[in-house]
């Protein structure tokens, strides 16, 4: 028996030895290698990888294959001494598995993969618009964020007509001299060093003559508070009065409200204005000020001690500036959710009127108790009690000079801004309004009038009438507009002959360059042109209902000076 066992024991011996001779031995020495980076660009990715420490592989096997139908794979070999590479002539947009393998003399390692998807950095164009006009089309873009962009090139069908633009910072450009009732397509590339990118393509025909639209139901008055505009200028913000204080925002092109920032208060005065970011500041009735991102979200608000009458300002470090009717002047942190930088109260004012900034970052206050001067830590600079400025009345500046807006026939009112002496003052019939000034330094504002004398004056920088021009109407809280073609817009709060009147007054003679009239649209706010080359006016109505009009005026703002209530579109009360 036990050499039956023994047998069988070697038997099995046997077998396990041949068996184990002819089990493949696994191989350690094929190492995988240790990717390091990848990169997806433009059309093209970059690799880099490195090998095992303990590893000598005679050469690199890379692949890649496609995650689209229609789209190709590829591979390469690489020498044993190169760790990185560009493959180019990718396509943009197409998900690529990328595999890196060394090869050994004992055969190919594992693969190590990365999923890269090359992209375009020749970004197009966002915002495209086309909007035809009489024998004309106003394109406007938002031009992309790229410190590569060089232009653009922008091609018109029929007619093949070719234009470029060499200043990458362009956003509009106005094609005439086009035949009326022509379908017509534009095209917009983005020029770049390495390309250029995909087309944006619009159609428009001209020969509508007039805008897409000029009258908007806005939900509530438009008093005293204005039309402001978004940086790009495709937006415009407009405050109702009555039932509630609402901010609206409108589309500048289509006119449709794109959103209501509501307000449970009514909004006399009090903005708005837009900083450089495209963040609007609206103050209230409700003794708050609220900060609203670009798409009616509130960003923060903060809540002052009396109403907020005076339109605000913003200077050019971002501090934003408001002065109450109890007389307290704050100084906020826009950066930092609206906090308190510092304030003032001005002892014995029940209305805070007007807020300016100076380009040296000095802020002006007006009150019924004076016009106070402030450096930008808080410290008074100079003041003057004397000046009873204009509730709502606004103020501007011209260098060296401040323009002041008083009460009860004082006028306007030049101030040295180095010491706060009067240079000299012009009457006015009534309370004055919303001084602006010309590139020559003329001002021109509005008077609250007596029966039968309402004017419109011209004053020369050395305080003497250049004209006066009478509407016929009341202009109270009317704010004017001076375009680049010479010609000063305004509205009327009163009525002429039963109408409401919408002028446009040369600035060399004060003589009417545009007469208008509305029988139901009261004109109780300030004036401006819109970016499309229109005149904008909130309007006052029957059963609580406002409207924004727009007129076609052909003119844009002057830009060069003081000339509208606010200083710019943006309306921001801080001089250039």
């Amino acid at each position: 028996m036990k050499n039956i066992f023994y047998c069988i024991s070697c038997m099995l011996m046997l077998m396990f030895t041949a068996c184990e001779e002819e089990l493949p031995k696994a191989n350690f020495e094929l190492y995988e290698v240790e990717l390091r980076s990848s990169i997806a660009g433009d059309e093209q990715v970059s690799l880099s990888w490195a090998p095992n420490e303990n590893a000598s592989p005679k050469e690199y096997y890379l692949s890649w294959t496609s995650g689209t139908i229609g789209v190709d794979g590829g591979e390469r070999t690489l020498e044993p001494n190169v760790t990185s590479i560009v493959i180019d002539q990718l396509v943009n947009k197409v998900n690529y598995t990328f595999s890196v393998q060394p090869r050994y003399e004992k055969g190919l390692a594992g693969k190590v993969s990365v999923v890269l998807t090359p992209k375009s950095t020749k970004f197009p164009v966002t915002n495209f618009v086309a909007l035809p006009d009489n024998a004309k089309v106003q394109l406007s873009w938002s031009k992309p964020v790229s410190d590569q962009l060089q232009g653009y090139h922008i091609t018109i069908t029929p007619g093949n007509q070719v234009i470029d633009i060499n200043n990458p910072a362009t956003e509009n450009y106005e094609v005439a001299n086009l035949i009326n009732d022509q379908t017509y397509t534009f095209s917009i590339i983005c020029i770049y060093p390495q390309g250029h990118s995909e087309a944006e393509t619009k159609s428009a025909t001209p020969g509508f003559t007039g805008s897409i639209w000029s009258s908007i139901d806005i939900g509530g008055y438009v008093k005293v508070s204005g039309a402001v505009f978004s940086p790009d200028g495709k937006t415009v913000y407009v405050p109702t009065s009555t039932p509630n204080g609402d901010l609206v925002a409108i589309d500048v092109a289509t006119g449709i409200i794109k959103w209501r920032f509501e307000i449970s208060t009514v909004t006399y005065g009090g903005g708005a204005l837009v900083g450089p970011d495209g963040t609007i500041y609206q103050c209230g009735t409700d003794k708050n000020v609220y900060a609203i991102n670009p798409n009616g979200t509130q960003k923060w608000m903060v809540t002052t001690d009396g109403v907020i009458g005076a339109f605000p300002a913003l200077a050019a470090n971002g501090t934003f500036y408001c002065i109450t009717n109890a007389g307290t002047l704050y100084a906020l942190n826009t950066a930092a959710s609206g906090a308190e930088l510092w304030k003032y109260t001005v002892a014995g004012a029940n209305t805070g009127s007007a807020v300016t900034v100076g380009n040296d970052g000095v802020v002006y206050a007006g009150t019924n108790k004076g016009l106070f001067a402030f450096n930008s830590n808080g410290t008074v600079k100079w003041s003057d009690t004397s000046l009873n400025v204009t509730e709502r009345g606004a103020m501007a500046m011209n260098g060296s000079v401040l323009y002041v807006a008083l009460k009860a026939g004082a006028g306007v009112a030049a101030i040295n801004t180095a010491d706060g002496s009067v240079k000299w003052t012009a009457a006015a019939n009534g309370d004055a309004y919303c001084p602006i000034v010309d590139k020559n330094g003329v001002i021109y504002f509005t008077e609250k009038g007596t029966s039968p004398t309402f004017n419109v004056y011209a004053v020369n920088s050395n305080g003497s009438q250049k004209w006066s021009q009478n509407i016929g109407a009341a202009l109270t809280y009317d704010g004017l507009v001076l375009g680049d073609n010479g010609v000063v817009y305004g509205g009327s709060q009163g009525k002429v002959s039963g109408n409401y009147r919408i002028f446009g007054l040369n600035t060399t003679d004060g003589s009417f360059d545009l007469d208008e009239t509305t029988d139901t649209h009261q004109i109780m706010t300030g004036a401006a042109i819109g970016p499309d080359k229109r005149l904008y006016l909130g309007t006052i109505t029957t059963n609580n209902i406002g409207y924004l009009n727009a007129y076609d005026i052909n003119a844009g703002l002057e830009t060069d000076s003081w000339s509208v209530r606010g200083g710019n579109m943006q309306g921001t009360n801080c001089q250039k």
